[in-house]
This record gives C-alpha cells, structure tokens and sequence, in this order.
C-alpha cells in the first residue's frame, strides 16, 4: 500500500491506467477527471495510434468537475485523464503491489 500528495499542475493532461486500486481525495484546487473506455474504430484511426488496440479508440465515459472535497474511487483496469484549469492537490491511497509502481 501506497499514499500521499499528487500535484497536477496547469498544461499537458496526463493520461493514467491503474494496476491497483486507488483513492483520492481533493484537498485544493480543481481535477477535470474523466474514466476512459475503449471503443471500436477504423483501421485509419488505429494507423495513426489512436486507442489501446488495433481497432480501439479511447472515448470517454464519465467526466466530473472536481472541487475541494471530493473523493474518487479509481478500481484495478480503469483508464483515468486528469487535466486542471488552475492546479490542484490530492491526497491518495493505493493498494500497489509491494515493489509495484
């Protein structure tokens, strides 16, 4: 098990999958969170490396405008893009494997 501070700032979103299973709590700032899902395309989108697979594209599922306060639950297998408009600060717990990153 793993925890503490994760600090997104403004500029590139960062895409996340999880090999564990996750909590994390808002404690400043804002979190544009989204929960991905695979879905079928064509050949040409996967040619250009769009998606998890040959005939997949990431789409998204579920998105939240998180604030202070708000907490997350991200299972094993999710597929997570965080993004932020002014920076934001989370406290989170995971069960990584020992050793596990």
């Amino acid at each position: 098990m793993s925890a503490g501070f994760y600090r997104l700032q403004p500029g590139p979103e960062l895409m996340y999958t999880y090999t564990y299973d996750e909590m994390k709590i808002l404690v400043e700032g804002d979190m544009q969170i989204a929960q991905l899902a695979a879905a079928a395309t064509d050949d040409a989108a996967a040619a250009e490396g769009v998606g998890t697979g040959k005939n997949e594209r990431l789409v998204v599922k579920e998105e939240v405008d998180a604030k202070k306060g708000d907490a997350f639950f991200f299972p094993k297998g999710a597929v997570v893009r965080f993004r932020t408009r002014n920076g934001g600060l989370a406290w989170f717990c995971g069960a990584r494997a020992r050793d596990g990153a």
